[in-house]
């Protein structure tokens, strides 16, 4: 039996590591192996940040590797949604067979969480004036339809942690879903992005395949469920797992969704095609430094949250698992010749 990774954004705030640490110990007092990102000193007083950020991200990929179970906090960040950052780990877990556990102190929907959302004539209407996606979830899709999802504490996620251990103990099998392989096709790319909710992708998707395809490429995009039902988030969400492994590359659209964050589905995505080792591209239209883009005050946002300062315009998670691009989302010729070049 491997670890528990413990993820979230507690290392945002300025007590953060010992709260992750108090985390780390009452799991331990149960009995349970833990792992997580810079348990082990670290050198972090290189010249160049972007060094300092590689030496974190090496590490947490050891730590992963020693885990068989994520445990994330998904609390509201920098928006109504969870951390982009924290989403990742989840999706790199995911890709590496392991059980994903997410747990906020409220498992209210995500139109709940956003101030911004608005009522009219019978639809709810998110902040880009589109009808809300997911509504009755409490977390984007891929998160909702892949993880155990626990209203509480660490300790309350702990404790149905700890009761699923109890049941395969015994011999009782818990559901899961496996993990799909492929032989990935290197001239497919797998298309990640928030546009997915826009009512108008289609034709969106087809200036984007007309752009790949002149390059001899084939552009390959996600699907939407039948229904924000289980059984049907569940469907749509293992459809799009298993084209991100039957393509070579995975290219995603990391311009802010919803406050300074990427969209959830798409960093899910992002970490479960760099682990199944896909060649990874990302795309902002603002590239500049997360200090620059995100506004602070001595490096603290407005809740409080420490800005990352490692020279990337986004969550070394991104920033370490793939080239962060300057490209207009508007433009996908941009996008397509970026990744002609590279491959």
């Amino acid at each position: 039996m491997g670890g528990i990774y413990i993820a979230g954004p507690e290392c945002f705030l300025p007590n953060g590591y010992a709260l992750w640490w108090s985390a780390r110990k009452l799991a331990e007092s149960k009995g349970f192996a833990v792992t997580m990102p810079t348990a082990t000193p670290l050198k972090q007083d290189a010249a160049a940040l972007r060094d300092n950020a590689r030496e974190i991200f090496d590490d947490l990929l050891i730590r992963a590797d020693e885990s068989d179970t994520i445990i994330a906090d998904l609390r509201s960040f920098r928006g109504p949604e969870p951390d982009g950052g924290t989403i990742f780990e989840m999706g790199m877990m995911k890709a590496r067979g392991a059980r994903l556990y997410g747990y906020d102190l409220t498992l209210m929907s995500v139109v709940e969480r956003n101030p911004y959302a608005v009522f009219s004539n019978g639809t709810v209407f998110d902040e880009k004036g589109f009808p809300y996606p997911y509504a009755p979830l409490p977390f984007p899709p891929a998160v909702y339809a892949l993880s155990t999802l626990v209203e509480g504490d660490f300790g309350a996620a702990l404790s149905v942690y700890a009761e699923d251990r109890r049941k395969e103990s015994m011999g009782i099998q818990l559901p899961d879903d496996i993990v799909p392989a492929a032989d990935p096709d290197p001239d497919k790319v797998y298309f990640s992005s928030w546009r997915r909710y826009d009512p108008e992708c289609e034709a969106y998707y087809a200036k984007v395949s007309e752009a790949f395809s002149r390059r001899g490429l084939m552009a390959v995009f996600p699907s939407l469920p039948d229904s924000w039902e289980p059984a049907a988030v569940r469907s749509a969400v293992l459809s799009d797992l298993e084209k991100i492994a039957s393509c070579g590359i995975f290219a995603a659209d990391l311009n802010d969704f919803r406050g300074y964050e990427p969209s959830g589905d798409v960093a899910f995505e992002c970490g479960y095609a760099f682990g199944l080792g896909r060649k990874c591209f990302g795309f902002m239209e603002d590239d500049s430094k997360m200090r620059s883009r995100i506004p602070n005050i001595d490096g603290l946002d407005a809740h409080g949250h420490i800005i990352e300062n490692f020279d990337y315009p986004i969550n070394l998670m991104f920033s370490c698992s793939m080239p962060i691009i300057k490209a207009s989302a508007d433009n996908p010729e941009e996008y397509a010749e970026a990744i002609s070049q590279a491959r």
